[in-house]
């Protein structure tokens, strides 16, 4: 989220994952490197972690994708339009 300086990761079971968090942080920084051949500045970068209380849970392990798509329509409304029917998946 470059609006409000920070990696976000949501996660509907309440997990973490540092690792995704970092490689976001080193995509961030290898395109700055490559795009504007300067670091990128994360000083004032907030935390990056979003669980608890701010998230829908999800009560079982397979609902994973509809949760993700919520997650998507809800923060990028604007961004993403999503046309698909149930025909379209195998």
């Amino acid at each position: 989220n470059l609006r409000d300086a920070r990696c976000e990761y949501y996660d509907s079971l309440k997990g973490s994952n540092d690792d995704c968090l970092r490689l976001m942080r080193d995509y961030l920084q290898k395109e700055s490197q490559d795009k504007r051949k300067i670091d990128f500045d994360f000083s004032t970068w907030g935390p990056s972690m979003v669980n608890g209380d701010k998230l829908p849970l999800q009560r079982n392990g397979y609902d994973c994708g509809v949760f993700a798509c919520m997650f998507a329509g809800k923060f990028f409304p604007r961004c993403f339009v999503f046309v698909f029917f149930s025909s379209h998946v195998n």
